[in-house]
């Protein structure tokens, strides 16, 4: 999503561009400036130089005569236009990409040496070697009535007030081939309705009625499109090994508590044994920081399983004693794979280790574990709410919460 912030001035027109990214967690900014004829003169994308746009100059009749943009190439900030634009009179004829080759992907398509474009006599563009489009033809109100890229055309038809009724695509070589007919704000292709326009932008009837907002400068242009977008993004933290490094970096807190190794834990089936963290003594699992927008709904879940010390067979002292005295070694498997540190936790809860081998116990239920979720608002002030945790255990032996 991207909301536009600033205030219009006689010199500046939405200098600042914000987008929120429910993909990304950091917040983007696109900073422009204008000169005192209203034009733009150039734009910062953050701090990091990516997608720039600088060197912007117009000729004495306003037309732009040269433009810089950069784009990010996997981390690195390259530049991918370096464009001169010529004229004769007010028409454009000609663009010219001095941008290193390796590197002009994405950016505008310097397809053509030489002349660029040229006009019919009334004004209107009828060739543009850059697109490889070869010919433009109109109707008597210079209406577009074919679109020629060599051997492929669209074509358009309109009523006799000049409104669009339909479009069609003929060509080969993956050249789509397909008609859309305009019946008022419907937009068909065959007999499926694919878009209702309205006057704020337009619904996606064939995705689910997807709506999409134009948002737009002073001059009209499309600046930013907002759309409904129910996409689902799922992170998990399964303590594997081999996602290790992924999850570390997603989670907060996410090596703090001991890692264990035993299949009585393995909840997600995805290693040998299964890994799952042990939270004693008041200690607290990984934590994340999610940012929501209206509308979003957040569904969380932590599974959990419970050891009762009474009971010899699954006691996990108990089972790191046993293996040591197995000939297992220290570092093998087990609970954080090693006897010393349970033999040390033993003797501060238990009072001797022959009380834990018969199971004297003063307490047989379940601690309390909780899944806790606070809120805090965009400047990061907490928002105070009921029912922010969920109690362990549930009917499933896991905690939920959602939001």
């Amino acid at each position: 999503m991207a909301s536009m912030e600033g205030e219009l001035s006689p010199r500046s027109y939405f200098p600042i561009i914000t987008w929120d990214d429910p993909a990304c967690p950091a917040r983007r900014v696109n900073i422009c400036s204008f000169n005192i004829a209203k034009r733009l003169t150039g734009s910062t994308w953050n701090s990091d130089g990516n997608f720039n746009e600088s060197h912007i100059s117009y000729s004495a009749n306003g037309n732009i005569t040269a433009l810089r943009r950069n784009r990010d190439n996997g981390g690195t900030v390259v530049q991918m236009d370096q464009l001169t634009y010529t004229y004769t009179g007010n028409q454009l004829t000609a663009v010219a990409d001095a941008a290193p080759a390796a590197h002009k992907a994405g950016g505008f398509n310097d397809g053509n040496t030489g002349t660029d474009y040229s006009y019919n006599d009334n004004g209107y563009l009828k060739e543009d070697k850059n697109k490889g489009i070869t010919e433009i033809t109109y109707t008597r109100q210079d209406l577009p009535a074919q679109i020629n890229f060599g051997t492929n055309n669209i074509k358009y038809t309109y009523s006799a007030g000049g409104g669009l009724m339909t479009v069609t695509y003929t060509g080969t070589n993956g050249f789509p081939n397909r008609t859309h007919q305009y019946v008022g704000e419907l937009v068909f292709e065959g007999t499926t309705l694919k878009e209702i326009r309205h006057e704020y932008g337009r619904v996606l009837a064939d995705a689910g009625n997807r709506y999409q907002y134009y948002l737009t400068d002073h001059l009209g242009n499309t600046r930013v499109v907002l759309q409904e977008d129910p996409a689902h993004f799922t992170v998990s933290a399964t303590f594997e090994p081999d996602n290790l490094e992924t999850e570390s970096m997603q989670f907060m807190d996410y090596g703090e508590a001991p890692h264990i190794a035993s299949s009585l834990f393995d909840h997600t089936g995805t290693s040998e044994t299964g890994y799952a963290l042990r939270l004693t003594n008041g200690e607290t699992g990984p934590s994340r920081s999610v940012a929501v927008l209206p509308g979003d709904t957040v569904r969380m879940e932590v599974f959990a399983k419970y050891l009762d010390l009474g009971n010899k067979k699954t006691d996990p002292a108990l089972m790191a004693i046993a293996m040591a005295l197995a000939g297992g070694s220290s570092g093998g498997m087990g609970i954080d794979g090693g006897i010393i540190p349970q033999a040390q936790r033993v003797a501060t809860e238990n009072s001797s280790l022959a009380d834990l081998l018969t199971g004297k116990q003063q307490n047989n239920e379940a601690p309390p574990a909780y899944l806790n979720y606070l809120f805090f608002d965009k400047e990061m002030n907490y928002i105070p709410i009921a029912n922010g945790r969920r109690l362990y255990p549930d009917d499933r032996g896991s905690l939920r919460g959602w939001v």
